[in-house]
């Protein structure tokens, strides 16, 4: 018989879910410009078909830190998590970078259910964390259009091909 927690608000959770060893999660939002970087980057990894069975991708759109704090509440969550997702750094606007959860903010102070900072979930996992992010013009970023920018769009091969690097060395 399946395990399931119980949450306020009537939610429940299989506590048996399996999302294998590593999950890749792309963040984003599509109707925001670039921010929907980590979107364009899930579905590139999803039409590939190309990953190893113990590795499974989701687009959470702009759901992520709704989606790690669920991965926060069950038994068997992933040992390896990589966040794909567009945001600001030292560098060029398109440039790809790793972090890990040491290397992000924790927001500090009030944030609501619409303003839930992803960091603030990212430091609780109990696996292991690897971000990639691509450097946006974050004031392009705040518009609401529909695409990706030429140079945050070539970048979606460059990333498709660091994770798989990435994951070959994990294995």
């Amino acid at each position: 018989m399946k395990k399931e927690k119980k949450f306020k608000g009537g939610i429940s959770i299989n506590e048996e879910l399996q999302y294998g060893e590593i999950l890749v999660l792309g963040c984003g939002n599509l109707l925001k410009g670039d921010d929907g970087f980590g979107n364009m980057v899930a579905s590139k990894l999803i039409e590939g078909k190309m990953l190893p069975k113990m590795v499974n991708v989701i687009d959470a759109g702009t759901s992520g830190p709704y989606f790690v704090n669920l991965l926060n509440n069950i038994s068997k969550y992933p040992k390896e998590l990589i966040i794909v997702d567009s945001g600001d750094f030292d560098g060029n606007v398109g440039e790809l970078k790793f972090f890990n959860a040491d290397d992000i903010e924790i927001h500090q102070g009030d944030y609501g259910i619409h303003t839930w900072p992803l960091s603030n979930e990212l430091v609780k996992y109990r696996g292991n964390v690897h971000i990639l992010l691509c450097k946006v013009d974050l004031q392009e970023d705040c518009e609401f259009s529909v695409g990706l920018s030429p140079a945050i769009e070539r970048s979606i091969d460059t990333a498709c091909s660091m994770i798989n690097e990435h994951l070959e060395v994990m294995m």
